[in-house]
């Protein structure tokens, strides 16, 4: 297998409680309960975050910082889509909410002054900073807030989970509130790390949603740059906002929270999807590269003029299309999942086991709350026999499974290429559809297009916000004991209780309903030139602190 895997490698390089205030609930002495077992990790099981190297502090300042991303989003509007790309860009640039999440994953006060919660986790009161403009000059007010939430209530369907009818109203120019009816401890984390970011614009700007696609084509908000172009599969220029009012305490960066000064005039986004373009123009072209692959590492590590930033960044796997086709037997989906080779996949996709462990949890171990092996005795069986009862339980007759993936994202492609190898030497006929990102996301939001789909999912303040557990996202969850876990998450009246609800959750997910089959969690890294001074990152680079030198 590691043979096969090595030609698949070569072939895909041709293819291109009460809470008062604004801190975090959760505390180091918080932890999930339930088994801890980690016998199915590999020894990498210690992956670490950090960054590498030393920058240069001296010199004249460049006006200009250019990032190199390895995909083009297909729109800025935070409340329409969970792309990592588009939040990269827009969200805490351009965009900021009410609270956000800090390096913690806990709840950070951003546009919100304070806030309080009522003893019964029903009314949830927040009070607005005063003089905060918008990019169009209009301070920013309730009637704004209001509106930006309410939208995100309706786009989102794990926040129309929670609050259900409930909505946000005006009570003076900087009060807002909503009462829920059912309690729920949750509200301000799922605002804080939603996927889909509960960003707040102005309320005229609902005048410029596209009527067709439902999106916002301005993108006004309070965010240290303004958004000044797009120039189709090239770049997003933004730049400075003047005007904008920091908060907190000047130098103090934790997570998406703290001081922001936008030290750099105009940053440029561009669209490299190419890895040898983004190294090859590291340090002169580009100041940032994003996401470069694993088996370049040790081209910028130890190296004076690089800096490197590494991140335990989430886990890839295959969801299942549960509406309609194949993968709408359970059944089937056990007999895929029964036939992975998860250290296959990963070695494919990350080249080095240095970043990757063998993990089934759907929260990763660095989020210990959330952290449990509930379920896990169903991750990676790799069991062909298995796989041949669950075949004939599902009445397989060689129908084609059909796997669609992106090719803006390299190792999607090589995961799938290696799955489709696997499932044909276990007698089941598979096929990859590979696209660019736009055609892939069209083709992803039509379920007779396909019966599963190759992605990523990143870090979440809560387990229940994972894209999956969304019955509007592609994959379409219908299994209404997922449905009733996560209205159970929500409406629990406890920490201990929402633990013990998500341990049953995960159990259901990747037992019984196997909605997805993860690969494995995985570690990214992206690489700065060393002129680049005081970047700070979280779930990718945050810019606005940042600067760089000619």
């Amino acid at each position: 297998m590691k043979k096969r895997v090595l030609s698949v490698l070569l072939s895909v390089a041709l293819v291109t409680t009460l809470f008062v205030g604004c801190g975090s609930k959760n505390s180091d002495d918080q932890k999930a309960g339930g088994d801890t077992d980690t016998t199915q990790e590999s020894d990498n099981s210690q992956l670490t975050d950090g960054i590498e190297g030393t920058a240069v502090t001296e010199g004249e300042l460049d006006t200009e910082f250019h990032v190199a991303l390895t995909a083009a989003p297909s729109t800025l509007d935070c409340n329409k889509t969970s792309a990592v790309v588009t939040k990269q860009i827009a969200y805490s640039n351009i965009f900021e909410s009410l609270v956000t999440m800090d390096a913690k994953f806990g709840v950070a006060c951003e546009l919100a002054e304070s806030y309080t919660v009522s003893s019964d986790h029903t009314v949830y009161t927040y009070n607005l900073r005063k003089g905060v403009p918008f990019h169009n000059g209009q301070e920013m007010k309730a009637a704004d807030v209001a509106a930006s939430l309410n939208r995100w209530i309706d786009s989102y369907g794990n926040a129309a989970s929670l609050v259900g009818d409930a909505r946000f109203v005006v009570v003076d120019d900087y009060t807002v509130q909503i009462t829920l009816a059912t309690p729920s401890i949750f509200l301000n984390e799922l605002m804080a790390g939603a996927g889909n970011t509960a960003i707040i614009f102005p309320a005229s700007s609902l005048d410029s949603v596209d009527p067709e696609t439902g999106l916002l084509t301005e993108f006004i908000g309070t965010g240290p740059y303004v958004f000044d172009e797009w120039v189709a599969d090239r770049y997003i220029k933004l730049t400075r906002f003047e005007d904008y009012v920091p908060y907190g305490t000047k130098g103090v960066i934790d997570g998406y929270a703290g001081y922001k000064e936008a030290a750099v005039q105009t940053l440029y986004y561009d669209f490299v999807p190419e890895d040898s373009t983004r190294i090859a123009g590291l340090g002169s072209e580009y100041d940032f590269a994003y996401k470069l692959p694993a088996d370049n590492y040790d081209q910028f590590a130890g190296k004076d003029d690089y800096i490197i930033y590494k991140e335990v960044a989430g886990y890839p796997a295959l969801v299942y299309n549960k509406k309609a086709g194949l993968a709408s037997n359970p059944a089937f989906r056990h007999a895929i999942n029964a036939v992975l080779d998860c250290e296959d996949i990963l070695l494919a996709m990350y080249a080095d086991p240095a970043f990757y462990r063998l993990d089934g949890s759907l929260m990763i171990q660095e989020q210990a709350q959330w952290y449990t092996q509930a379920g896990c005795e169903n991750y990676n069986p790799n069991d062909l026999a298995l796989a041949q009862s669950y075949l004939d339980e599902a009445g397989y007759n060689g129908e084609t499974f059909t796997i669609l993936v992106t090719t803006s994202y390299p190792e999607f492609y090589t995961a799938a290429i290696v799955i489709q190898q696997q499932l044909e030497d276990a007698g089941i006929k598979c096929v990859v559809d590979a696209n660019d990102w736009s055609t892939f996301l069209e083709k992803r939001a039509d379920e007779n297009q396909y019966d599963a789909f190759i992605t990523t999912f990143s870090t979440n303040a809560l387990p229940t916000q994972l894209s999956y557990y969304n019955p509007n996202w592609a994959g379409w969850v219908t299994d209404q004991e997922v449905l009733d876990g996560v209205a159970d998450f929500y409406a629990a009246s406890s920490l201990e209780e929402a633990i013990d609800v998500w341990s049953k959750l995960q159990e259901f997910t990747i037992t019984d309903g196997q909605e997805i089959s993860k690969f494995g969690d995985y570690q990214l890294y992206s690489v700065s030139s060393a002129k680049v001074n005081h970047l700070s990152y979280f779930q990718g680079p945050l810019l606005w602190s940042a600067e760089v030198y000619k």
